[in-house]
């Protein structure tokens, strides 16, 4: 390549050109090509069992690349991607320190462990997607800092580490991983680089120079025609959504109906996640307030109809109380209000439950998350977090995005790839 070049080929072409041809382990080409990208920063590889993809019944051991998450935040800090004021700080530890002293069951401290040094708080968030038409999935694990707002060009989570999960032994693949990222994020809390490794070893030397030295920034920081029906109600959704411009959608498809995958069986579930759900929410109780009106006009009473009325009333001004709020933290005339939503969605949902059940129907079925989604409305009546300013809209448009690129790729080492192809991103200034 460089001799062809006539001598005319670049520097980067040329630091290409003698990947594996030097240093210690001179073998090592992945080394010398991404030094040779002047990634931002370097990978760290954590040692885990996995499923031989061949033969699922034998392991191996595989060495899956992760980003540390002292080293990405020291260099979120320093390229002005993490951009909070101390009154920031200030303002969510003593809103923390007030939600510690009203919950009954918490001991009672004089200060909470991040409030004395005003540090930076982070978020840590996984999920799993479906990336290939075989139904495997990819796991992803992100890092955020929750008092930055990122501008619209940046990245609004930060990846630590990916891998498939269909390699994944459950409780021993992912457990040496998370012992590395605590062990980085304890470093993170006292401000300093670590002196030894996660077991005490010595640290590699690329790592060795900083040890002990101060991190940059601090820390803490039942259907007739399901098609035929489908295509209906997003024409009829479409036209609602833009004459309300809150957003567009692509055609809803029948298979977007039966999760065949859940345990729902036979029972519709139209698989809308986040923003969308939310966009749809809207819609449907424009679409019921319409159809109660028309009940009422002609006389007839459906309890099924008002149930699910002020069913998905209640919930739509669950989300309204929300957004009208502050995006972190609430007043208690503002819990208090987002919590009695909540109550009185569950209520009604259980009513249709139990109207469903009477009538014989595959309807309105309990879900599991219900449990969680009252745990949820109480906490906030204690802590008064804003369930808004945690929500997964972003974190599920971050799958998406690592998904799309996952796509693209071999699956020979995939998750170095793609740990690769986000550096490279991450490395360009306004992003």
């Amino acid at each position: 390549m460089v001799t062809e070049s006539a001598g005319h080929a670049s520097y980067l072409t040329r630091k290409i050109a003698r990947a594996g041809s030097s240093g210690r382990h001179p073998q090592n080409v992945q080394r010398d090509v991404n030094r040779a990208l002047e990634l931002p920063l370097e990978l760290f590889y954590v040692k885990v069992p996995i499923k031989c993809p061949s033969d699922p019944k034998k392991e191996l051991e595989f060495e899956c690349p992760i980003l540390l998450p002292h080293e990405l935040y020291e260099y979120l800090a320093a390229s002005g991607r993490i951009r909070v004021t101390d009154a920031e700080i200030r303002e969510y530890w003593e809103h923390a320190a007030a939600a510690a002293a009203r919950d009954p069951s918490s001991e009672k401290v004089e200060e909470l462990p991040g409030q004395t040094n005003q540090s930076n708080p982070l978020g840590l968030w996984g999920d799993d997607a479906r990336f290939n038409r075989s139904g495997q999935k990819l796991i992803l694990y992100t890092m955020n800092p929750l008092l930055h707002q990122s501008s619209r060009t940046e990245m609004k989570r930060y990846p630590l580490f990916s891998i498939r999960e269909y390699l994944c032994i459950p409780g021993r693949t992912l457990r040496p991983i998370f012992r590395v990222i605590t062990w980085s994020l304890n470093a993170l809390f006292e401000a300093r680089h670590p002196q030894s490794g996660v077991d005490g070893e010595e640290l590699p030397s690329r790592m060795a120079n900083k040890a002990g030295s101060l991190i940059h920034g601090g820390f803490w920081g039942d259907f007739p025609d399901d098609g035929a029906a489908l295509r209906a109600a997003t024409l009829a959704f479409k036209q609602w959504a833009n004459s309300h411009r809150p957003h567009s959608i692509q055609t809803i498809t029948p298979g977007m109906l039966h999760d065949f995958a859940s345990d729902a069986g036979d029972h519709p579930v139209l698989t809308l996640k986040a923003w969308n759900s939310r966009i749809w929410l809207a819609y449907m109780d424009h679409c019921m307030e319409k159809q109660l009106e028309k009940n009422q006009a002609a006389g007839v009473q459906d309890r099924e109809v008002l149930l699910a009325m002020a069913g998905t009333r209640s919930l739509l001004l669950w989300f309204c109380e929300q957004e009208a709020a502050h995006r972190l933290y609430l007043t208690e005339t503002q819990a208090t209000a987002i919590h009695g939503h909540a109550c009185e969605y569950l209520k009604y949902a259980q009513a249709l439950a139990l109207h469903a059940s009477g009538a014989g129907v595959l309807r309105w079925k309990i879900l599991p998350q219900h449990h969680a989604f009252l745990h949820l409305a109480e906490n906030l009546l204690v802590d008064r977090w804003n369930p808004r300013g945690f929500h997964a809209f972003v974190d599920e448009d971050t799958v998406l995005q690592w998904k799309r690129l996952a796509v693209q790729m071999p699956s020979t080492a995939m998750e170095e790839r793609l740990m690769i192809r986000y550096l490279i991103r991450l490395s360009l200034k306004g992003t």
